[in-house]
């Protein structure tokens, strides 16, 4: 994924931690990338397959996000193929 933001030339930041978030039971969140110039997140969720609970704390993370309204861009193992066209289509 950084690749893929230098390529574009899109400055992120990578491991945001984000503090505060209402209604989470974890004290903060780290984000898998944060890009400062449109004030939004992107999550890659590489373990997506793997277990059912695994899916479960994906779905946590983008509830609490949901829930404190920040705008984030979920990307799965299946979309790598396509990340040019999703990322301009989800952003």
């Amino acid at each position: 994924m950084q690749e893929f933001f230098s390529e574009q030339g899109i400055f992120a930041e990578y491991n945001k931690k984000i503090d505060f978030l209402k209604g989470d039971r974890k004290s903060f969140r780290v984000a898998d990338f944060y890009i400062p110039r449109y004030d939004l997140y992107v999550e890659f969720f590489g373990l997506w397959n793997i277990s059912d609970e695994q899916k479960a704390r994906y779905r946590e993370r983008k509830d609490i996000y949901d829930k404190n309204s920040i705008a984030c861009i979920y990307l799965y193992p299946e979309n790598l193929g396509i990340i040019e066209y999703l990322f301009d289509y989800r952003a």
